[in-house]
């Protein structure tokens, strides 16, 4: 769930020498889009910051694996870029990940994923993220709420173990379930034989 913020609080990022081809048209649009997108995906984790400054860190090129053709076609969408920008404000800096699609009426659509460097991107996130928070809540941290997107609260996703001769890598998933700590192992491995990529999740919390 996102949080709305106005955009006389953002800086809006300048993207340099890269030309986006969302936009080619239109630069300062997309920047200010990109800019306002990236502090609603902060504002899910972390508490507000008005002020908050966003810098861009990278464009990414999507590849098949990323975002299967199969997938975008369902959803009649063109996937675009990947952007991965910097956050920074209150103290803190934090890395913001943004799917970037193109709809058929040719509007864009920039969905976060996970905060930080994880290598696995939107459509990995998806695929793990109800095993993870099954995994995060046994036993429940909270009680007899129902299990619900806001009270989970993910920090900066790092790689603990890089990419390994058959491809696979783990990530750390910093979690906080209704105040308690219920950080995850993410295990990636490729699966070549059948397609697609493999996950298993396990605690890494104390």
């Amino acid at each position: 769930m996102f949080i709305p913020v106005m955009l006389a609080a953002v800086t809006v990022i300048g993207l340099g020498d890269r030309t986006v081809q969302a936009a080619p048209s239109d630069q300062a649009a997309y920047a200010a889009l990109l800019s306002e997108k990236a502090i609603e995906a902060y504002a899910t984790n972390n508490d507000a910051c008005p002020g908050a400054t966003v810098t861009s860190v990278a464009g990414i090129p999507f590849d098949d694996a990323s975002f299967p053709p199969s997938l975008a076609a369902k959803y009649n969408v063109t996937p675009l870029i990947h952007e991965r920008v910097k956050v920074s404000g209150c103290g803190r800096d934090s890395i913001q990940n943004l799917t970037v699609l193109r709809t058929a009426d040719q509007k864009l659509l920039m969905i976060a994923s996970l905060p930080g460097l994880s290598r696995s991107g939107l459509i990995l996130q998806r695929d793990a993220f109800v095993t993870a928070l099954t995994v995060a809540n046994l036993p429940s941290p909270c009680g007899d709420k129902t299990l619900a997107p806001e009270l989970a609260k993910w920090g900066e996703v790092s790689i603990t173990s890089p990419p390994d001769a058959k491809g696979a890598w783990t990530e750390l998933w910093p979690l906080r379930l209704c105040g308690q700590d219920r950080s995850l192992s993410v295990t990636f491995t490729p699966t070549p034989d059948i397609g697609g990529t493999a996950f298993s999740v396990s605690k890494a919390w104390k």
